[in-house]
């Protein structure tokens, strides 16, 4: 049988090995209470993608359009939902694909979320009939 106080010891490695930074524990009957400081968590932060100001062409596949992010992430999504024949990777946030309607530009607003919080980053992206044109 394991007791309280090597149950506790195994929850504080666990969580430590999680990334969270501790601010201290809490004695309490029965065991120890551990007090996370949310705000030095590793929290997703400073999200950016390759290429925030995307012209794809229509029924040609794209790059996958990555993400940087600091911190832990553990979900992606996206808003509005991407033109339809691209998608968004729930694991990566690498969104890739061949987009299959026409469309002007558009404001999405990618978040990653984390055990204790998010982070936001707006990429624009236009489908053409035809490949963008050199200057």
């Amino acid at each position: 049988m394991i007791s309280n106080s090597m149950k506790s010891g195994i929850a504080l490695v666990l969580l430590m090995l999680s990334g969270l930074v501790f601010g201290g524990c809490d004695k309490q009957e029965g065991g120890s209470t551990i007090l996370a400081q949310p705000g030095l968590s590793n929290s997703p932060s400073h999200l950016d993608y390759t290429t925030t100001s995307a012209v794809y062409t229509l029924n040609e596949p794209i790059t996958d359009n990555m993400p940087s992010v600091t911190g832990i992430v553990t979900e992606w999504s996206v808003e509005p939902e991407l033109p339809a024949g691209l998608t968004i990777d729930p694991q990566t946030g690498v969104i890739s694909g061949m987009p299959t309607v026409l469309q002007t530009a558009v404001d999405y607003t990618v978040t990653a979320g984390g055990y204790f919080g998010s982070t936001a980053a707006v990429i624009s992206i236009a489908v053409n009939s035809d490949p963008p044109s050199a200057l």
